[in-house]
This record gives structure tokens, sequence and C-alpha cells, in this order.
């Protein structure tokens, strides 16, 4: 595999970092990213002058006040994992079936792997969803939510979001988050997206989180809320065991993990994603 560019490891900088509680030493993202730490260093104080992370005595920390990454810079990362989740939640859904879809790069790549099933009626808050799905082979009935867009993710939200989810009642919807957390629930940038995420969960006969193992009881976000009802938790084969127990004990969760483990390979191929799903 060809070597890594300067910025594809600064993204993965970003994306430790943005996952991780509290600062993170130089010599662990050495290690993490197979580098030097001399690398790191320079690395970091690259992210620093573009003000993307707080430098502290020997390591960094995230600055929460930096924007979050368009879904553009993020449609890459993990690539490996979002296609495993992709895949598994594809394996739930039925031919005729009416599924929500939240907005995010995990969804996107789920509505690529649900053009195949007939039948569908795909309901969706996402604008790059919309687009894979545009472009897709598939039969089925696309529906938007409307609303206003939200640029750096291309959520549609707002009132006219909500008359639309509130109009369906679906088989299955499938939400991202930035954070999902056994006790704290799941997270958003904002409360709007969390509250269409909620209605979306109240109007389906079931939900299915679906989250990379980097967000799976991480809390680094701000805005958060408790699913209403038992949830699914459906991530990649890379997630912690001992955290997925965690949510297994749960009475409000149950865990889905796909069997077969990631490929092995350089970090980008298992580092998970900042922000969306």
């Amino acid at each position: 595999m060809s070597e890594i560019t300067p910025a594809q490891r600064r993204r993965q900088i970003l994306d430790l970092l943005a996952t991780s509680e509290g600062p993170v030493s130089v010599e662990t993202l050495a290690v993490q990213l197979a580098v030097s730490p001399v690398t790191v260093r320079r690395d970091l104080d690259a992210l620093e002058r573009s003000g993307s992370i707080i430098r502290t005595h020997g390591g960094a920390l995230i600055n929460a006040l930096h924007p979050e990454r368009p879904v553009g810079e993020r449609q890459g990362t993990n690539a490996l994992a979002k296609a495993q989740i992709a895949t598994a939640a594809a394996d739930l859904v039925m031919p005729g079936q009416t599924v929500f879809l939240d907005a995010g790069t995990t969804t996107s790549r789920i509505a690529a792997e649900l053009a195949g099933i007939p039948g569908l009626t795909l309901v969706t808050s996402g604008a790059n969803v919309l687009a894979v799905l545009a472009e897709a082979d598939s039969d089925a009935t696309v529906i938007s939510t409307g609303g206003t867009l939200r640029r750096v993710n291309q959520a549609l939200l707002g009132p006219f979001s909500d008359r639309v989810v509130e109009s369906v009642y679906a088989d299955l919807a499938f939400i991202g988050t930035d954070c999902v957390d056994v006790h704290r629930g799941l997270s958003s940038r904002t409360p709007e997206q969390n509250a269409l995420k909620e209605l979306m969960m109240r109007q389906s006969r079931r939900t299915v989180v679906v989250a990379d193992s980097s967000k799976i009881g991480a809390s680094w976000a701000t805005h958060w809320f408790i699913p209403p009802g038992p949830v699914e938790l459906l991530t990649d084969s890379g997630a912690d065991p001992a955290v997925l127990r965690d949510f297994a004990a749960s009475d409000g969760w149950q865990v889905l993990c796909p069997d077969d483990p990631l490929p092995a390979g350089p970090v980008e191929d298992h580092q998970r994603d900042e922000g969306h799903a």
C-alpha cells in the first residue's frame, strides 16, 4: 500500500484526538500512527497553527472550538469499518420495507448497499445520502425530508424535515452519531440534529444506531439525548469487547457486531471517523 500523505496523517491525528478524553501524548500518537515522534511533533505544530488542536505538555488535545470537518473530507475515512457496518446493515432490511436513513457518511454507505434490495421506500435527511441514491441503479422510492441545509454535514433540518418524518412510520431507522455512551445515549453537534434523530426513532418500529468503534464509549461531544425505547447498536469488529459488554448488559441496548475481523493494515483503515456516521 502506498505511503500516506502528511495531510492524511494529520487527519488521522485529528480523529485520534477527537475520540480521546483529554490530551494524547506524542509517544502514543507515534505508536498508533507507526511514525517517529519527530514526525508527530511536526504534524502537531502544523495542526496547532491551523487552530485544530491545543498543544499540551508532551502531547495535544482537540480544540473543541474548531469547526467540524465537512462530509467531503470525512467520506473516505475509516473506509473498511464503514463498509463492514453497511454490509451488516443491509442484511437487516427486507424487500418492500420503509427505512429512515439519517445524514452521515456511514449512512451514505448503507444507502449504496440498500440500492440492490427491491421495493424499498427510503426516507432520508441527508443531502449526501440523496446524492448516492440519485446515482444508484435501484427501484427504490426515495423521499427527502426537505428542510434547511446544514452544509458542513449535509443534514436537512427544521420544521419541514419534522413534518415529513412525522408523516411516515418506518420499519427501520438507521441513525448515526458523533459519540455513543451506555449512560448518556447519543450525541450530535447541535440539539436540532438530536431532535430529528429522536423523532426518526419514535417513528420507526426498529432503530439501529450505526457507529464505528471509535465512537463507542467516547464522550467528547456536548449535546446528548437518551434514545427512546430499546435500540440496537451496530458497530464494526474493531470495537472493544469490554465496552460492548457494558452496552449488552444494559436494558436499553442490543449489540450487533460483524463476526469477521477487519483486515490488518495501516492506521487509516482502522482509526475511526469523528463527528457523524
